[in-house]
């Protein structure tokens, strides 16, 4: 390879430079699922949260491990990370901190399997689904992995045709939560209910009112009420049946062409802004119109006039990247990072990792106002 000049490190790569970074190896590892006999042993702690408190493991219907959900404490409160075995393509198995594929496996699914006939109730979250178990021992408590923004995400055929009764957390995601997961189930001709998850939270177990604990779930409950019959029968007595009317259709349709208009309305202001007015408030456009700050751009882009300019070249264009799923340790994005940044740019090791640090400071922390500026 010809040596490049110093300070020449943003030329144009030469047609042997495009070779040589071509031939680097793209992460092509496939999810294992279940994990097999001769997986290595999984792990006992987290590179940056430490050691694994809480974990549960999600079976197949025969009782094969899929994968695992921990929970670890922070100072700020709980985190949780999805444990998966993975096949690279050099046939090495390892374990890395990432949920598996959609649709995603139910937790409780070989109990499903055990109890073909019994009622189910679906909670939000593995700790739920296990005090549920208690609380109604006659049923089969499941939840869905990722929590209350991914019940989309999950593989429902499981359920087809069962009695569910669902009872998520007494907040307003948990309301939300329960009523996307009752739609999902309605369509597979299930018989849903919704535990009224606020009157349960503000039932006091000698059946008098007090002031319901936001997120109360039933964790909550099994802690407080001793009489687990008498908990069951009260829960079970504020369970509605779930319908889906026309009405709500309806209602849901006019407000998302409401929606619709005042995003066109937004883009159209957005669009008449500077560049630097409209890089001052993108972030905070985005969030408000519920979507990413990717997509705002690219329809500010596209409502902006086009202006012919002789010369122009053609701009890059890159893949759309998709939101991680699942929360990631910024540790764990570094090594991939530096491996992006190696295949377009002659860099040494050193500077590759000092860009890459400086992506993560500048695009994967909103707490920092601003960013140092590379010399």
């Amino acid at each position: 390879m010809t040596e490049r000049p110093t300070g020449d490190k943003f030329a144009p790569l030469t047609p042997q430079e495009h070779a040589a970074v071509s031939a680097v190896p793209r992460d092509k590892s496939e999810c294992v699922i279940p994990v097999p006999q001769d997986a290595p042993p999984i792990p006992t702690k987290h590179p940056g949260l430490g050691k694994l408190p809480c974990r549960w493991p999600y079976l197949d219907k025969n009782g094969a491990l899929l994968f695992e959900v921990c929970r670890f404490e922070t100072p700020d409160g709980k985190e949780f990370r999805p444990l998966s075995l993975w096949r690279a393509s050099n046939g090495r198995l390892e374990w890395k901190w990432k949920g598996v594929p959609e649709p995603r496996p139910l937790y409780g699914l070989d109990r499903l399997t055990a109890n073909s006939g019994a009622p189910v109730i679906v909670c939000e979250g593995e700790k739920s689904a296990d005090a549920a178990a208690k609380i109604f021992p006659k049923s089969v408590a499941v939840t869905s992995p990722g929590g209350s923004q991914a019940a989309s995400k999950a593989d429902w055929a499981p359920l087809d045709g069962r009695k569910v009764m669902i009872w998520a957390d007494a907040d307003e995601p948990g309301g939300k939560y329960a009523e996307q997961v009752a739609a999902i189930l309605a369509a597979r001709a299930c018989e849903v209910s919704i535990f009224d998850a606020a009157a349960l939270a503000s039932m006091a177990p000698d059946g008098s009112k007090r002031e319901p604990e936001k997120g109360w779930d039933a964790a909550d409950a099994l802690i407080q009420w001793r009489n687990l019959a008498a908990l069951g029968k009260a829960a079970a007595g504020l369970a509605k049946p779930f319908e889906a009317t026309s009405a709500t259709s309806r209602h849901d349709s006019t407000e998302a062409g409401s929606e619709m208009c005042d995003v066109d309305q937004e883009i159209t202001r957005l669009a008449g802004l500077c560049v630097v007015e409209y890089e001052k408030g993108r972030k905070d456009a985005a969030t408000k119109l519920g979507i990413r700050v990717a997509i705002l751009d690219k329809l500010v882009a596209a409502e902006r006039p086009k202006e012919d300019k002789q010369g122009q070249g053609r701009p890059l264009e890159f893949p759309e990247p998709e939101p991680w799923p699942e929360p990631v340790d910024g540790a764990e994005l570094v090594p991939g990072l530096v491996g992006a940044i190696c295949r377009y740019v002659i860099l040494t090791e050193n500077d590759a990792l000092a860009a890459a640090l400086w992506i993560l400071h500048a695009f994967c922390f909103d707490a920092f106002p601003c960013t140092p500026r590379l010399a």
